[in-house]
């Protein structure tokens, strides 16, 4: 999955950004870096992200 896209796959499923950090069981500043594209997704946060928002 590519994380360019991470914010409108977020919205197109109805998420929020609190709600996606609390899927990943991390901070809110930590899911704002990964969907601003600051730091890049551990391989379990591409396994939960790929699971919620159903994506390759």
């Amino acid at each position: 999955m590519r994380l360019e896209g991470l914010g409108r796959l977020r919205q197109q499923k109805g998420y929020s950004m609190h709600m996606m950090a609390d899927f990943l069981q991390i901070s809110l500043e930590d899911y704002a870096e990964l969907e601003f594209q600051l730091r890049e997704a551990s391989s379990r946060e591409m396994e939960i992200l790929r699971l919620l928002l159903g994506a390759e």
